[in-house]
């Protein structure tokens, strides 16, 4: 229980970090650009972490009223639904812009997409029980309000294991699809597709340890975390790397203002070899 609160607490220290450091890139990347489905899933992506974790924290580790956690245990764990959808909305735009926006591809994305939904619903909004009575909590008088265990420490426990498996699974998905679309056109597409690809394979391998390692977590120790709390790391960070993917790509496709002024100056260079030319060209004409 101690490490599950010491996961609770330091997960958004790990969000806001992410984010402090990246800030600079975000709002040259991101903030200036033009309003899209894109650019309200990376900011939903990234802010929806940052700020309702300070909730759970609030909620998870605080001591409250165990009448007062019975109210609001139900409404708490649905807000846990948007962190791996907002964070999976991100990737497969990704991938599906990669991919060339292809309908098929679009298709089997968003059928991947509404799965992981309604696993999502079925972890965090079904059977999710109030805190349960027990000796210490009568004596105490107040807890933290974790969601109960009323449906069974197995039963419950597995549900998470299920959602992190869902959540690989998808992240699978997105990578199957780049580099079967890189295989079938026999081309990384240039720098921009070779950092796709790279950055790809690479979150896929990171997030497939995580949520393996969780998922196994879950299954072998049913009883400790039959609450759910073992999923913070799985869920913050998911946010995290698909908000880094999504600047380094950016970053990539976006010129630097010194290869901007190296195009500047090849234009210019051209307009000027081409003036004695057309100079010539004119006073053919002349009178």
């Amino acid at each position: 229980m101690f490490f599950a609160l010491f996961l609770l607490r330091y997960s958004d220290v790990l969000a806001v970090y992410e984010w402090l450091i990246t800030f600079g890139d975000e709002v040259a990347l991101i903030h200036h650009t033009r309003w899209s489905s894109v650019k309200f899933a990376f900011l939903a992506c990234r802010y929806y972490p940052i700020v309702s974790w300070a909730i759970f924290i609030w909620a998870f580790v605080h001591d409250h009223k165990l009448e007062y956690c019975r109210h609001i245990v139900k409404t708490l764990y649905l807000f846990m639904i948007p962190f791996q959808l907002s964070a999976q909305a991100v990737m497969i735009m990704r991938a599906w812009a990669f991919t060339g926006r292809t309908k098929t591809i679009l298709f089997v994305l968003l059928v991947a997409y509404a799965i992981l939904a309604a696993v999502e619903f079925w972890v965090f909004a079904a059977d999710v029980d109030a805190v349960e009575q027990s000796p210490i909590t009568n004596i105490i008088g107040r807890v933290g309000c974790f969601r109960g265990q009323g449906t069974g420490h197995v039963r419950t426990a597995k549900r998470v294991a299920v959602l992190l498996v869902a959540a690989c699974s998808v992240d699978f998905l997105c990578t199957f699809v780049i580099i079967l679309h890189c295989l079938r056109l026999r081309s990384l597409q240039g720098p921009l597709g070779k950092t796709f690809v790279v950055q790809g394979v690479g979150t896929f391998v990171i997030m497939t340890a995580v949520h393996v390692t969780s998922a196994t977590v879950s299954f072998r120790n049913t009883a400790r975390f039959a609450g759910g709390i073992i999923v913070p790391i799985p869920l913050i960070l998911s946010n995290i790397v698909a908000c880094r993917l999504m600047l380094a790509l950016r970053r990539r496709a976006s010129p630097t203002e010194t290869k901007q002024n190296r195009e500047i100056s090849r234009l210019v260079r051209n307009a000027l070899e081409l003036s004695p030319t057309l100079s010539s060209k004119s006073d053919q004409w002349a009178p």
